[in-house]
Order: C-alpha cells, then sequence, then structure tokens
C-alpha cells in the first residue's frame, strides 16, 4: 500500500494562491441571480353615495360609459375645461452672473394640464360634489405647474411658470338666464339600487404578485404565479376595517390564465400591474405594465401567456362583502399577506380607500 503523498508549499505561494482565489468568491457572489417581489392591490371601496326618495345613487367622475339619474351620458369631468392660460413667467435662483440675462436657458414645452386638479380625489369635481347633486352653479379655479432649468453654464435655477384655469364648460349650461354654468340635480349620479334606505356598498379587491429574478447570462424574467411550492394561495390573512376597526376576514380565490388562453379569450386573465403595496428585493427590477406582455417579452418563453399551465398568469380575487352604513365618511382599509418567493421575506400590505355618503341639500347655500 502506497503512503499518501503530501505536498507543502512555501507560505508566500500559499498567499498568492489566496489572493487569486478570493477574486473568483468576489465574482461568483457578483453574478448570482438579483431577485425582487412587489405587490399590487385594486381595493373597490372608494367613492361617493347618497339616498334619496328609497334610491342609492353613485357619483360618477370620469367613466364616460355610465348615464345619470336624468339620462345623460356624461360624468362630471365633462362639465369642464382644462386648459393652458397664460405663461411662462421666468425667474431665477443663484449668483447675479447665473442668473444674468445672457445665461437664460431656452423655454421648456409647458406641461399638459394635470387631470387630477379635475377628476382627483381634491379635484373641482370632487370639491363640487353637492352641487352636481342638488343642482346650481359651477365653479372654476386655476393652478400652476413649473419646470426648472439649469442656466446656460450649468449654475443657476431658472424656473419656468404657466397657469392653468379648470372652468365649467358653457356648453353645458342648462339655464342661460341665470349667470353662471348652471346645471340640474343629480347631474353625473348614478342610480344604482332601489328600495333601500341606507348605503349598500359592494366591496372588492384583485390582488396580484409580481416576481422578478434578474439573471446576467440569461437576462430577466418575470412571474405572476401566486401559488407556493405545495400549490397553496400565497396571499393569506386578508382583514377588513371600517374607521380601522376590523368587521371582517374575507378569503380570496386565485383566478389563473386557462392553458393557452389569450387575451379575451374566455377564462383568460389579463391586468395591467402597478406596484402599489410593498416590495422586497432589488426593487428597481420591478416593472409597471400589462402582465401578459411583460411574461411575453421575457427571456423565458416557457412562461408566455402563464406558461403551459397559466398559473404563472393569475390574481387573487377577494370573496365579495358589502358594507351597509348611513351618512357619513368612512375609511375602508384591507390588510394581508403575500408569502415571499426566492428566499424574499412576505411582504404585508394595507391598502386604505374613503367612502362618502352625503345626503340632499349639502350643496344649499355654497
Amino acid at each position: 500500500m502506497k503512503a499518501k503523498r503530501f505536498i507543502a508549499l512555501p507560505l508566500a505561494l500559499l498567499g498568492i494562491l489566496a489572493i487569486l482565489i478570493l477574486p473568483l468568491f468576489t465574482i461568483a457572489a457578483v453574478a448570482k441571480a438579483q431577485t425582487a417581489q412587489g405587490v399590487f392591490m385594486d381595493l373597490k371601496a372608494a367613492g361617493t353615495f347618497t339616498i334619496s326618495d328609497h334610491k342609492m345613487y353613485q357619483f360618477n367622475i370620469a367613466d364616460t360609459t355610465l348615464v345619470d339619474a336624468n339620462g345623460v351620458a356624461l360624468p362630471a369631468a365633462a362639465y369642464f375645461t382644462n386648459t393652458l392660460t397664460s405663461g411662462p413667467t421666468v425667474t431665477c435662483s443663484g449668483s447675479s452672473s447665473s442668473c444674468s440675462s445672457t445665461n437664460q436657458p431656452s423655454t421648456p414645452t409647458a406641461p399638459i394640464p394635470d387631470d387630477r386638479k379635475v377628476t382627483g380625489p381634491n379635484g373641482t369635481c370632487k370639491q363640487q360634489q353637492c352641487t352636481f347633486l342638488d343642482g346650481g352653479t359651477l365653479t372654476g379655479s386655476d393652478y400652476k405647474q413649473y419646470i426648472i432649468v439649469k442656466g446656460k453654464n450649468g449654475n443657476g435655477s431658472w424656473t419656468f411658470t404657466w397657469t392653468y384655469m379648470v372652468a365649467p364648460d358653457p356648453s353645458k349650461d342648462v339655464d342661460p338666464a341665470i349667470e353662471g354654468v348652471q346645471i340640474t340635480p343629480f347631474t353625473a349620479w348614478v342610480l344604482i339600487k332601489e328600495n333601500t334606505d341606507v348605503a349598500i356598498i359592494d366591496l372588492g379587491a384583485n390582488i396580484a404578485g409580481e416576481s422578478v429574478v434578474k439573471n446576467t447570462t440569461k437576462g430577466t424574467k418575470y412571474s405572476f404565479r401566486l401559488r407556493d411550492s405545495y400549490g397553496n394561495s400565497r396571499v393569506t390573512g386578508l382583514s377588513l376595517l371600517v374607521n380601522n376597526v376590523t368587521l371582517a376576514y374575507p378569503g380570496s380565490t386565485l383566478v389563473e390564465n386557462c392553458p393557452d388562453c389569450l387575451v379575451g379569450d374566455p377564462g383568460a386573465v389579463d391586468f395591467y400591474y402597478t406596484t402599489n403595496a410593498g416590495a422586497k428585493g432589488y426593487t428597481t427590477l420591478l416593472k409597471n405594465g400589462d402582465a401578459r406582455t411583460l411574461l411575453n417579452t421575457d427571456w423565458l418563453a416557457g412562461n408566455d401567456n402563464g406558461g403551459s399551465d397559466g398559473k404563472d398568469l393569475a390574481m387573487a380575487v377577494m370573496d365579495p362583502l358589502q358594507l351597509i352604513v348611513g351618512a357619513g365618511t368612512y375609511t375602508v382599509t384591507l390588510k394581508g399577506t403575500v408569502k415571499g418567493t426566492d428566499g424574499l421575506a412576505n411582504i404585508t400590505f394595507s391598502v386604505t380607500q374613503s367612502v362618502q355618503v352625503i345626503t340632499p341639500g349639502c350643496g344649499k347655500g355654497n
């Protein structure tokens, strides 16, 4: 039996080998795939409602497909124009040389009108919901937008400011004999329930999770799969709160794209994904967009249209609930957890929306 041979290396050579080996480990660590996970929550709870003559109505701000109580297919936003009226005014902050006229940069293109000033939570429509309910005179308001540009020499901050006007549309005036744009009661208020003296509000939610893996050799791969390795839903622990009081623990059902189903097919699942309820990992990898398109344009053909079983294109649909309330303002919050993937921690989410029930007559004297 031959004796085992051992090779003794000089200490200096061992040090050189260590220097050579360590970078290899560093390179391997850098080449490791990067992962990210995000959560999208579409809570369907927001809205403004009213009860009148045993009927329930909802204020329609922007949906052009709905017909109001007067038989008119126009949302509240259609009763206003939103236009650029003047500008820009130009100001500069910096040294005298940086703010000299010879250093003024070219005028940038004016920003487009901001739709949120009309349709947003604090927009003109919301502020005048009582006028739309009771009828009366619509009013307008102005706002400003600005762009800051460095001077020609790279110094100085030049601010270009434009003024915009949200104004009632004169073509919508129902009574020219009265000054201002007049509207009738229940303009842009849509009948949704009859034979009720309380607001019965349908609540729902769609939940999706985007998982991303970026490999330096292959590229980026997306998935919207919501099943864990055991086949169970990764969406757990849902709780619904109203005014911070837990009222229900709803379940949810996974809805997955049927195998080989394309857009528009029966059983197809399609949605626009936006990370709005939490993220983990290398979050810059997360991408908003049409979920199916993200799958079909990454490097992995095997997940196109959700893959052979369709499960890479999925969302969780909360079991429907109803909120029965009287006049007042309420916060509706949905909390829950989406279990992590690819070694990432779980993501807990909490999304809140506002529900308001107003009474006819709220606009009198306004």
